[in-house]
């Protein structure tokens, strides 16, 4: 008889799963036609699709045809593609349809040939479910076979299969290496999180993918531990997390740069310390702060003494460096040296210079002047002199005997002490004594006469005058009077004026004074207006009177010493008159007379007026410019109204010129 074995399977190529678990077969052999392996047949006794047993025929792999009664025939040879590592369920329900059961052998291989997993079935006429679970552990591929270990007695009988599901189960996670640490010195310098750093990122069935979960702190600080977590996911959602340390540690110590030495005159001078003075502090992470830490002296006080001033600059872990500025003190131990003792006679002056190189402060214990000149008194007196720098902070100490001697009392005074050269000072010795005596007058002129003694001071200049005395002992007193005659130069008064013309219409004249070692100047302008102490005056002279002035300048200087300048201005004198054209004698005390009426420039005794009628008769006649004609001519009354003429002859102020003018004018009754 002959044996078929009757399944419903769809055989296809799995290269892609989009679901969990993954059915790689599902065949319920109830609706559809089954497709081989290339090569093989399916067919039954009503033809394709029929629902009943099918027979599988042909070859090289699939459902041989096991009618003969081989034994060790593979029934059943089918390849499937799988994820690598992933778990395989096969489920297969089968049973003989007639007949004693049959020995068959579930078989998987890999595609190397392995086997994987087997099992050995005899098969009855009852349905029984049969499961094969394995692994793929090199291969992405693997055969299902079912081996037919005996055909059995009976050929021609089915193996009848009911249900066959083949699933891929991926629960193997994907794969990734944790990304290399990261160590940053700032916060700012922490690199985005960027899914690239995951290189290696694989799975056994597809590509995972990759993305940034979150970046946790361990709250610390310098160093900050940043854990960064990325998660590699497949398509069925097998996750794995990997992290990426990253530790903030700024251990980059701050910058900056030693401030600029100083030099100061004085201890007290070093000025407190200011951070600021570090201009250039700086960081990689943000803005260091500067402290001050201490100043430190190198001991040589009041030597060039240096101190050293260190600032901390330190950033936000701590980090710090020191620079530091050198404060240089120029101040150093002055010297100094009182002198040699000295042997004098009372009233001398001494003078106790001390040697000062370094220009200390000098004071005297008695209290005296540094290099200037004094009488000591009689004995023997120990004069100490401290010189001080910087307010005190260094000083140094020396001392002199002064021995005082009696001496003559030497006094003078001189009677004229101010004044210009051919300067006469009458000197008068006023000393205690007078053995030997010797004047400097200061001008290059001594004299040797002990009485009074006048000199006279040719030269300006300031001058000192020295008496010196020396007493029968042999002490010699001198007295010497600083700037005690002043000579002055002599002034010298000059001045100019306005050199257009200057009438009686405008005397407004501008005088300039042109005086050389004058301190004051005095002002006569001639014209009896008084006198004024202005530099550069503007005079104005009388209006409408020409002359000539005699203008007086007198230049002082302080010894009131004078000089004179003297000139003359001439104001030109300036005719001015006017002739009324009309008149009415009428006796109402209006316009009563005719006459010429003169303001200025006419010589008064210098004028004739004449009247002419109509018939050129003179009918007015008169030498006074004050009298005129009242309309009347001789005895007749007056005359009657009409146009007479009028000429007038006058002198001029100014010269010996003489004018004649005339013309009309209207009698009117």
């Amino acid at each position: 008889m002959k044996l078929f074995i009757a399944l419903f399977l769809i055989i296809g190529s799995y290269n892609a799963y989009s679901q969990c678990p993954t059915t790689l077969l599902s065949e319920d052999f109830n609706t559809g036609p089954i497709i081989g392996e290339v090569g093989s047949n399916l067919t039954g006794p009503a033809g394709p699709n029929d629902d009943i047993a099918y027979t599988f025929d042909g070859t090289p792999y699939g459902w041989f045809n096991v009618s003969t009664g081989l034994a060790d025939v593979d029934v059943y040879d089918r390849h499937f593609d799988a994820c690598l590592s992933s778990e395989i369920t096969i489920s297969l329900s089968m049973r003989m349809s007639t007949g004693a059961p049959m020995d068959i052998d579930l078989i998987v291989k890999d595609d190397f040939g392995v086997t994987l997993t087997t099992t050995n079935v005899v098969l009855g006429q009852i349905y029984e479910m049969h499961r094969l679970t394995f692994r793929l552990p090199s291969t992405t591929g693997f055969n299902f076979i079912i081996h037919s270990v005996s055909a059995g007695a009976d050929a021609g009988r089915e193996i009848i299969a009911e249900d066959l599901l083949i699933q891929m189960y991926d629960n193997i996670a994907p794969t990734a290496s944790s990304p290399l640490p990261i160590n940053v010195s700032c916060v700012a310098d922490i690199p985005v999180a960027d899914v690239a750093v995951i290189t290696d990122a694989m799975d056994n069935c597809s590509v995972p993918t990759v993305t940034f979960l979150s970046d946790v702190s361990d709250g610390a600080s310098c160093p900050e531990t940043i854990t960064r977590t990325y998660a590699v996911t497949d398509e069925c959602g097998n996750t794995l997390a990997v992290t990426q340390m990253i530790t903030v540690n700024d251990i980059i110590s701050p910058t900056g740069s030693n401030p600029s030495a100083i030099t100061v005159s004085c201890a007290s001078d070093v000025p407190a310390p200011d951070p600021t003075v570090v201009t250039d502090a700086a960081d990689n992470c943000g803005v260091p702060t500067v402290t001050f830490i201490s100043d430190t002296s190198d001991g040589d006080v009041c030597n060039l003494e240096s101190i050293s001033r260190i600032y901390a600059i330190t950033d936000a872990c701590g980090n710090s460096i020191n620079v530091t500025q050198i404060i240089n003190i120029e101040v150093i131990t002055p010297s100094v040296d009182a002198g040699l003792d000295q042997a004098l006679c009372e009233g001398s002056e001494v003078t106790l210079t001390a040697f000062n190189p370094d220009g200390a402060a000098i004071s005297w214990t008695p209290i005296i002047a540094d290099g200037i000149a004094f009488v000591p008194g009689i004995g023997t007196t120990n004069y100490s002199v401290t010189a001080a720098v910087c307010g005190g902070e260094c000083i140094q100490m020396d001392d002199v005997d002064v021995v005082v001697n009696p001496l003559p009392v030497v006094d003078f005074f001189g009677d004229n002490l101010f004044d210009c050269p051919e300067h006469i000072v009458n000197y008068t010795n006023l000393s205690s004594e007078s053995f030997r005596c010797s004047w400097n007058f200061g001008d290059g002129s001594i004299s040797n006469i002990c009485g009074p003694v006048t000199h006279t001071y040719n030269s300006p200049g300031i001058y000192d005058v020295t008496l010196r005395v020396e007493s029968a002992e042999g002490c010699v007193a001198e007295l010497s009077r600083t700037d005690y005659i002043e000579t002055l130069p002599s002034p010298v008064a000059a001045f100019s004026f306005q050199s257009s013309d200057i009438d009686a219409l405008d005397p407004e004249v501008n005088f300039i004074n042109e005086s050389a070692l004058a301190t004051d100047v005095t002002w006569n302008f001639g014209d009896g207006s008084g006198e004024v102490n202005d530099i550069n005056p503007i005079h104005i002279y009388p209006f409408e009177t020409g002359g000539t002035y005699d203008v007086e300048l007198t230049a002082t200087n302080d010894a009131n010493c004078i000089s004179i300048a003297e000139k003359s201005i001439t104001i030109k004198d300036v005719v001015l008159y006017y002739v009324p054209n009309a008149f009415t004698p009428d006796n109402d005390g209006f316009n009563a007379d005719f006459k010429p009426v003169f303001t200025s420039g006419y010589d008064v005794y210098d004028y004739h007026l004449l009247i002419f009628n109509q018939y050129g008769e003179v009918v007015f006649e008169s030498f006074d410019s004050f009298y005129g004609w009242d309309g009347s001519y001789g005895g007749s009354g007056l005359c009657q109204s009409g146009v007479y003429v009028w000429q007038v002859d006058f002198g001029l102020l100014a010269s010996d010129e003489k004018k004649t003018d005339r013309g009309t004018f209207t009698l009117l009754r």
